[in-house]
């Protein structure tokens, strides 16, 4: 199991790395700074309802989610969702953990990134949140990935019986300048 979970986290990393050189190819003018400004709020945010439908197997689940402005669909093996905006990002798939808890997963989880990352700490504690009316458990942490720093935000929760990880992810200096829409897709999360 564990090796399926590292394949997985190593895929991950992959697409993270691949949406953040794409800010780099940005005009000057979206620093980071710049995007905290121009983040959507409230009831003006525009969103996009996308179907995991189209990319997800035959006989898997199906679920939806509104991405706040500027936030672009993407695939990748594996994902039920994708979206990223100037490098950051935010995946939702099924992860193939043993445990029967969300303690246990976070406990699973977290082995697996200390073993895995350089310099691993985490910001806050576990809390708990509901994904979709579903209880779920969140944690954040930073860590060094390649000489990069970077800050993640974990999302785990069942769906039946299976496991389902949200991720959103970015170098540390522009995490906190997406936390709003962080926090929107994962309200939006809808299963069909």
């Amino acid at each position: 199991m564990r090796k399926y979970v590292m394949i997985s986290f190593i895929l991950l990393v992959i697409l993270l790395f691949s949406a953040c050189s794409g800010q780099n190819s940005a005009p000057e003018s979206n620093s980071p700074g710049d995007a905290a400004q121009n983040q959507p709020s409230g009831d003006t945010a525009k969103t996009e309802t996308a179907s995991a439908e189209q990319s997800a197997p035959a006989g898997q689940i199906k679920v939806t989610v509104s991405a706040p402005d500027g936030w672009e669909p993407g695939e990748g093996i594996g994902f039920l969702l994708r979206y990223s905006k100037q490098g950051a990002s935010f995946m939702l798939k099924e992860e193939p953990y043993g445990s029967s808890t969300l303690d246990e997963v976070v406990s699973d989880s977290k082995e697996i990134f200390e073993g895995t990352f350089d310099n691993v700490e985490y910001v806050g504690g576990v809390e708990d949140l509901t994904v979709d009316g579903k209880d779920a458990k969140k944690y954040t942490f930073t860590c060094e990935v390649s000489g990069f720093k970077m800050k993640y935000q974990y999302v785990f929760f069942f769906v039946d019986r299976d496991v389902y990880v949200i991720t959103c992810g970015c170098s540390e200096e522009i995490f906190d300048s997406f936390a709003a829409d962080f926090e929107s897709l994962i309200n939006s999360v809808h299963f069909e």
